[in-house]
C-alpha cells in the first residue's frame, strides 16, 4: 500500500509539474480542442442560472441552460465562448459577457505493462512516455527488489537517455548540414537511424530548423557578396569615366603646350604680349594639376576594387574557418551524447528496466504501444513520443514480433521497428 501511494503521489506530481513549471502550459490549454467527456466551466456575467460546469456529451455537444445546445467537440474554449455569445445575441441579450474554461479533461486509461494501470488524469501535451510515468512506470522484472532508490535511478537514467538521444539526433542532423555547406551544396539528407531515437515528427522538426538555418546563411552570403560585387562594379564604372577624363585632359595639355611654345617664340621676336604667355602657362599648369588629380583618383579606385576583392576572399575564408570550428564542436557533442546514451543504456539494462523506443542491439526489454481513440474501436501502433488525447486507451505489451489483432495503419511508429545507431561505434566524418 505504501508503494502504491508513493506511485500515485509521483503521478500527481508529474501532472502538477506540467502546470506549475512549464510556462507554455496555460497557452497550450487555450489552444486545446475539447473532446467528449471534458468538462467546461461557463460563466455568464449577471446570469447565475446560465453559469456552471457542463460536460461535453457523447454527441460532441454541451447543453447550457438559457443558451441551448452548442457544439463543443473540436472547439477551443475561446471558440465555445464565441458560440455562446452569438447564441445569447440571437436571444436579444445586449453585449453578453461570457467566459469558458476547461475545468476537467476527460481521463485517459492505461492497460498492460505498467505499475498502476487504470484511469488517470489528462493534461495538454501529455505523451505516451509521460503517461507511462504517470502510471508509475514499467514494473521491475521478477526477483528484482522494488526499492524507491532504484526506481529513482531508473527514472533519472531514462530522462538522461531521452535527453542524450535528442542531443545526438540534433547534432547528427547539424553535422549533415555543415558537411553540405562545406561541399557547396544547398540541401542535405538526414542520416539514417535517427528516427528511432526521437520519432519522425521530432526529426522532421530538427531537419526543418537546420534547413531554415542553411537557407538563411546562404541568403546572407549571396546578399553580402552581391552587395560587394555591386560596389566593385560601381567603382569600375567610375574608374573608366576617370580614364576618359584623363585621356581628354592629356589631349588638352598637348594642345596647350604646343600653343605655349608658339607664343613664347612670338614673344621672343616681340610679336605678342607677355600676358598671353602667362595666361597659357596658367592653363598648362591647371591642366597638369587636373591630370595628376585624375591619376590619383584612378589609383584610389583600383585600391577600392582590390579592397572589395579582399573582403570577399576574407569573408569566404572566415566562413570556412567558422564552419571547421562548428564541425569540431559538433563532433565533440556527438561523442559526448554517444557516451551518455551508452551509459544510460548500460544502467537500464543492468537493472532490468525498459528503454524508450527500440534499442534491440542492446538487448533491452521491448514494448509495443497501441492506442484506441475515443469513439473508435481500432487500435493503432504508436511510439513513446506520440501525443495522448483525452479518452484514449493506451495498451502496453512486452515483446512479441507478431502484429496485434485489429491493428490498422502502418507499424512504422512501433518501437520494435525503430532502429537506433549504436552509440559506442566510432562516428564517421
Amino acid at each position: 500500500m505504501i508503494i502504491r501511494h508513493a506511485n500515485w503521489c509521483r503521478a500527481s506530481l508529474i501532472l502538477l509539474t506540467l502546470g506549475c513549471i512549464n510556462p507554455g502550459f496555460a497557452a497550450e490549454t487555450n489552444r486545446y480542442e475539447l473532446h467528449v467527456g471534458d468538462e467546461v466551466r461557463v460563466t455568464v456575467y449577471k446570469e447565475p442560472d446560465m453559469s456552471g460546469t457542463f460536460k461535453i456529451g457523447t454527441t460532441g455537444t454541451v447543453s447550457i441552460p438559457g443558451i441551448g445546445e452548442l457544439k463543443g467537440e473540436g472547439l477551443t474554449s475561446g471558440e465555445l465562448r464565441d458560440a455562446a455569445v452569438q447564441a445569447l445575441v440571437a436571444r436579444h441579450y445586449a453585449n453578453p459577457s461570457v467566459t469558458v474554461d476547461v475545468s476537467q479533461f476527460a481521463p485517459v486509461f492505461v492497460m498492460g505493462d505498467v505499475r498502476n494501470p487504470g484511469r488517470h488524469a489528462y493534461a495538454p501535451g501529455l505523451t505516451v512516455l509521460q503517461l507511462v510515468a504517470v502510471a508509475g512506470g514499467y514494473p521491475l522484472p521478477p526477483g528484482l527488489a522494488d526499492s524507491s532508490y532504484l526506481t529513482r535511478d531508473q527514472d533519472r537514467n531514462r530522462e538522461e537517455l531521452a535527453s542524450a538521444r535528442e542531443r545526438y539526433a540534433s547534432q547528427a542532423v547539424r553535422r549533415a548540414r555543415l558537411q553540405a555547406e562545406r561541399d557547396g551544396l544547398d540541401t542535405f539528407a538526414v542520416p539514417a537511424g535517427l528516427e528511432g531515437m526521437v520519432g519522425k515528427e521530432r526529426l522532421d522538426q530538427i531537419k526543418a530548423s537546420e534547413s531554415h538555418l542553411m537557407r538563411t546563411k546562404l541568403d546572407e552570403i549571396v546578399q553580402r557578396t552581391s552587395l560587394l560585387q555591386n560596389q566593385s562594379a560601381e567603382i569600375e564604372k567610375g574608374r573608366l569615366a576617370l580614364e576618359e577624363q584623363i585621356a581628354a585632359t592629356r589631349r588638352l595639355k598637348t594642345i596647350v603646350d604646343a600653343e605655349l611654345r608658339n607664343v613664347r617664340d612670338l614673344k621672343e621676336r616681340g610679336l605678342t604680349a607677355n600676358t598671353r604667355v602667362l595666361e597659357l602657362e596658367r592653363i598648362s599648369a591647371d591642366t597638369e594639376m587636373r591630370l595628376n588629380n585624375g591619376l590619383a583618383m584612378v589609383s584610389q579606385a583600383n585600391q577600392g576594387r582590390v579592397s572589395i576583392e579582399l573582403q570577399i576572399a576574407q569573408a569566404a575564408e572566415s566562413a570556412k574557418i567558422k564552419l571547421a570550428e562548428q564541425m569540431i564542436e559538433t563532433e565533440t557533442e556527438l561523442a559526448i551524447s554517444g557516451r551518455r546514451i551508452a551509459s544510460a543504456v548500460e544502467f537500464l539494462n543492468a537493472s532490468g528496466a525498459a528503454l524508450p523506443n527500440d534499442l534491440s542491439v542492446q538487448t533491452e526489454i521491448l514494448r509495443r504501444f497501441s492506442i484506441v481513440r475515443s469513439g473508435s474501436e481500432t487500435a493503432t501502433l504508436v511510439s513513446e513520443s506520440t501525443p495522448v488525447r483525452p479518452g484514449d486507451v493506451l495498451t502496453i505489451t512486452r515483446g512479441g514480433a507478431a502484429p496485434l489483432i485489429g491493428m490498422s495503419g502502418s507499424t512504422a511508429g512501433s518501437t520494435s521497428d525503430l532502429k537506433t545507431p549504436q552509440p559506442r561505434q566510432p562516428i564517421a566524418n
